[in-house]
C-alpha cells in the first residue's frame, strides 16, 4: 500500500532540475511519492510584513466549488469550452480534443458521487473510490487509525467473507489492488480484465456498503501496519517527511504520525473501537468519489454503480457528541462529522516554528537542501494557478537561470521548484537543491542567490507574457496528455473530482484560466525568509555538528538551529547576481494545432522553396 507521501512530499533521489510550473502536469492535494509528469505538487497567499501566520493572514480568492457531480447548464458548458482552446464538453465536462474517451458523471439518491468513463479501446477495467477523510483526523491518543482502516477494509465483507477472497479473485483475473491514506484522503483502487469488472466492482462495493471488521484480523493487519512502518524507517523520504510534520504546531494535525505503528494499536480493544467509531463517523456516501473506466457503456456502467453503490448509507452514524449538537445548531452538527472543521482555523506552521535550519544525516548518499514556505489553501485558485507561475521562472534551466549559476560555481547538480502539500486549508511552496560537497559548505550562500532571484521576480513585476507562456505549454500538455492506464485515471480522477467544478474536474489540474498579477504576489509575498523552513540533509553534516536529537516516530538524530535575525537580514536584502536573469520569451511554444488543407499545405511548401 502506498502511504501519506504519496500526496506530501517529493521522492528523494528523484530531485533534478525542472519547472513544476506550466508543464507540471497534476499533482492534487499535496501530493506525492506518486508523481504525476514527473512533478510533486503544486499550490499561497500572505504578506511580506506578516509577523504570524494565520487565518486573516491570507487574503485570498475565496472560491466556491460544486458540491455535487451532476452535469453542468448548457450556458455553463459553452463558457467552460470558450475559456480554452485546448478542451471540447463532453456531457458537461471539459476534455481534450484529441481524448477519445466518453465520459459522464451521475449523483445517486444516497449521495455517492461517481464519475463514469467509457473507454471502447481498453481491453481491461479499474475503479476507484475516494473518501474524504485521513490522518489528520486520526484520534490524537491513536495515531494510524485512518491507515489501518484502509488495511482492515480489506478483509472481508458481509457479502464475500472470506478475508482472501477479493484479492484472489482479482489474481485469478489477471487483476491487481492497492489503496493509500493521506493526510486527507483515502483512496482504494483496482484493475481487472474488462469481461470480469462487473462481478469485481460487486466485491470492491462491499467494502462501502458492508465490512467484517472481525476481532480476529484485527491483530494481524496491526502487525501488517508495523511492518510497513519498520521498511520506512530507512526511508529518507519518509524520515525527513516526518521530521517537518513532527516540527509543526503540536496544535495542528498535520503533526501527526499518520502510518502507526504496533506501538500506537497495540491497545486492541482500544483500537477495535477507534476504528469502528472512525469508519461510522467518516465512512458514508457523500463523503465518497467512485471513478470507474471500462470498456462497457456508460449507461451499462451507470446501471451496475447504481445497484452496487447505492446500498452505502447516506449519512454518518453521528457520535453521541454530534447527537447533542444536532439537537441545537445543525451547523454544530455538520461540524461534528466534517473532517476539516476540526482544523481549519488553525495553521501548521507558527512563527515559532518557522525561521529554523534543521540538518539530517541521510541514510543513503544525499546531499539536499530544502526550503519551505506555507501558503493559504491553493486548491481554489487552480485558476491562476499562481505558485506555478513562480517555479516556472525558479525552475528554468537555460541561460541566467538559478540553477545555471549554481552548475558554474561547482555547488548543485540539480534543482527544483513549486507547488508542495496541497490541502484544503493549506499548501507549501518547496525549493529543492541537490548539492555537491562544495554545495554543502556554501549553503547560506545558495540561499542568499535564491532570495535573490524571488528579489528578481518581484522587481521585474508579474508578467503576463510569462502567465501566458504557462498557459500555453499547459494546454498542449492537456491536449496531449500520455494514455493513461485505466487503474492510474481511476485513482486520480476519483481523488480529484472533489476539488473541481465538475466541468473542470479533468482539465483543471492541467489548464490555466484567468490571469491575476494579485493573486501572484499574494503567494510571491509569504516567500520571505522569517517564514521559512529549511533543512540541510547531508552526510557531512553528521561530522559537522552532534546530531543529539532525535524525531519521535523515525528516531531521526537531527540537530535544529534558529536563523539569526542577521542572516534574515542578508537574505531579505539579498542582491540580485549579475548572472541572474528573468528567461525571455519563448518563441517556439505552439498555440495553433489547426491541420492544414493539402492546397493550403502545398502552398507552405511552395512558399518554402522560395
Amino acid at each position: 500500500r502506498q502511504d501519506l507521501l504519496r500526496r506530501a512530499w517529493s521522492v528523494i533521489g528523484r530531485v533534478r532540475s525542472r519547472k513544476r510550473g506550466a508543464d507540471a502536469g497534476l499533482i492534487r492535494r499535496g501530493v506525492c511519492g506518486t508523481l504525476c509528469l514527473g512533478v510533486v505538487s503544486t499550490r499561497g497567499g500572505g504578506t511580506a510584513a506578516m509577523s504570524s501566520l494565520s487565518a486573516s493572514s491570507f487574503p485570498l480568492v475565496n472560491m466556491s466549488f460544486a458540491s455535487g457531480m451532476g452535469s453542468v447548464s448548457s450556458a455553463a458548458a459553452a463558457s467552460a469550452a470558450a475559456e480554452s482552446a485546448a478542451t471540447v464538453n463532453v456531457n458537461g465536462l471539459d476534455v481534450s480534443p484529441l481524448d477519445t474517451r466518453a465520459y459522464r458523471s451521475v449523483v445517486l439518491e444516497n449521495g455517492l458521487s461517481a464519475l463514469l468513463v467509457s473507454d471502447t479501446h481498453g481491453d481491461t477495467a479499474a475503479a476507484a473510490l475516494d473518501v474524504a477523510v485521513g490522518h489528520f483526523s486520526d484520534p490524537d491518543a491513536i495515531p494510524g487509525v485512518a491507515h489501518f482502516c484502509e488495511h482492515m477494509l480489506f478483509l472481508g465483507t458481509e457479502k464475500y467473507p472470506d478475508e482472501g477472497s477479493y484479492r484472489q479473485f482479482l489474481a485469478e483475473n489477471g487483476g491487481y489492488s492497492n489503496a493509500y491514506t493521506s493526510m486527507e484522503n483515502t483512496n482504494y483502487h483496482f484493475h481487472v480484465v474488462a469481461g470480469k469488472f462487473r462481478e469485481a466492482l460487486d466485491r470492491f462495493s462491499q467494502f462501502f456498503v458492508a465490512p467484517l471488521f472481525t476481532s480476529d484480523a484485527t491483530e494481524r493487519e496491526m502487525k501488517a501496519v508495523d511492518s510497513e512502518h519498520q521498511k520506512n524507517l530507512q526511508s529518507d523520504a519518509h524520515r525527513l517527511f516526518q521530521l517537518r510534520k513532527s516540527s509543526a504546531s503540536p496544535n495542528h494535525p498535520f503533526s501527526k504520525f499518520g502510518t502507526g505503528s504496533f506501538d500506537t494499536l497495540r491497545d486492541i480493544p482500544a483500537v477495535r473501537a477507534a476504528l469502528l467509531e472512525f469508519h461510522s463517523k467518516f465512512y458514508f456516501a457523500p463523503a465518497m468519489t467512485l471513478c470507474v473506466v471500462s470498456p462497457d457503456s456508460l449507461d451499462t456502467l451507470q446501471e451496475w454503480v447504481t445497484e452496487l453503490f447505492s446500498g452505502v448509507r447516506s449519512k454518518p452514524q453521528v457520535p453521541e457528541e454530534a447527537a447533542v449538537c444536532a439537537n441545537g445548531a445543525a451547523a454544530e452538527a455538520d461540524a461534528a462529522v466534517d473532517p476539516v472543521s476540526s482544523y481549519r482555523d488553525l495553521v501548521p506552521f507558527e512563527s515559532a516554528q518557522l525561521a529554523k535550519t534543521y540538518y539530517i544525516a541521510p541514510v543513503k548518499e544525499l546531499r539536499l537542501l530544502e526550503l519551505v514556505w506555507v501558503t493559504a489553501a491553493l486548491k481554489p485558485l487552480y485558476r491562476v494557478k499562481p505558485a506555478n507561475y513562480i517555479a516556472h521562472l525558479l525552475g528554468h534551466e537555460g541561460q541566467g537561470s538559478l540553477l545555471s549559476l549554481l552548475k558554474a560555481r561547482g555547488w548543485a547538480d540539480g534543482l527544483s521548484a513549486g507547488p508542495g502539500m496541497s490541502t484544503e486549508t493549506f499548501g507549501t511552496f518547496d525549493v529543492s537543491v541537490e548539492l555537491t560537497a562544495a554545495g554543502v559548505e556554501h549553503r547560506d550562500e545558495i540561499i542568499t542567490l535564491i532570495f535573490g532571484y524571488l528579489r528578481l521576480i518581484r522587481e521585474q513585476g508579474i508578467q503576463k507574457w510569462v502567465w501566458d507562456e504557462c498557459k500555453a505549454t499547459a494546454e498542449m500538455s492537456f491536449r496531449f496528455h500520455e494514455r493513461e492506464e485505466p487503474i492510474k485515471l481511476a485513482s486520480r480522477l476519483s481523488s480529484e473530482a472533489s476539488s473541481y467544478p465538475m466541468e473542470h474536474s479533468l482539465a483543471g489540474p492541467f489548464l490555466y484560466y484567468e490571469y491575476s498579477p494579485d493573486t501572484i504576489r499574494s503567494v510571491l509575498d509569504v516567500m520571505v525568509p522569517e517564514h521559512v523552513w529549511i533543512c540541510v540533509l547531508s552526510s557531512e553534516v553528521a561530522q559537522q555538528r552532534s546530531l543529539e536529537l532525535a524525531e519521535k516516530w523515525y528516531k531521526t538524530p537531527y540537530d535544529v538551529e534558529d536563523i539569526s535575525k542577521e542572516l534574515q537580514g542578508q537574505w531579505r536584502n539579498a542582491e540580485v547576481a549579475e548572472e541572474l536573469r528573468i528567461p525571455s520569451p519563448n518563441a517556439f511554444i505552439p498555440t495553433d494545432f489547426n491541420l492544414l488543407s493539402s492546397e493550403n499545405a502545398d502552398r507552405g511548401d511552395e512558399k518554402a522553396k522560395h
